[in-house]
């Protein structure tokens, strides 16, 4: 399989504009690119964004995100707002 595409289920927290945190059971090692898949609250544009895994701890990881366009970098802005105003 390699160099074919995994596909899996994780859960995002903390979503930021430089990236998010991770949650999955998923093995995967620091350093590893992928693209992360998936839509923000208050939003109805799914978002594909390419990262790179830079923290680990337990099933936790830390994606960077690499080369949002404006427009990805101004939705997730647009959410971290409200959720400011939320909290």
């Amino acid at each position: 399989m390699d160099g074919e595409p995994l596909k899996f289920r994780a859960q995002a927290t903390d979503v930021s504009k430089g990236g998010l945190s991770m949650f999955t059971t998923r093995e995967i090692a620091i350093g590893v690119g992928l693209q992360v898949d998936f839509i923000l609250p208050y939003s109805s544009s799914p978002l594909a964004l390419r990262g790179v895994v830079r923290t680990r701890s337990g099933f936790n990881y830390g994606i960077e995100f690499l080369s949002p366009t404006p427009e990805q970098q101004e939705i997730i802005e647009r959410t971290c707002r409200v959720f400011s105003l939320l909290s």
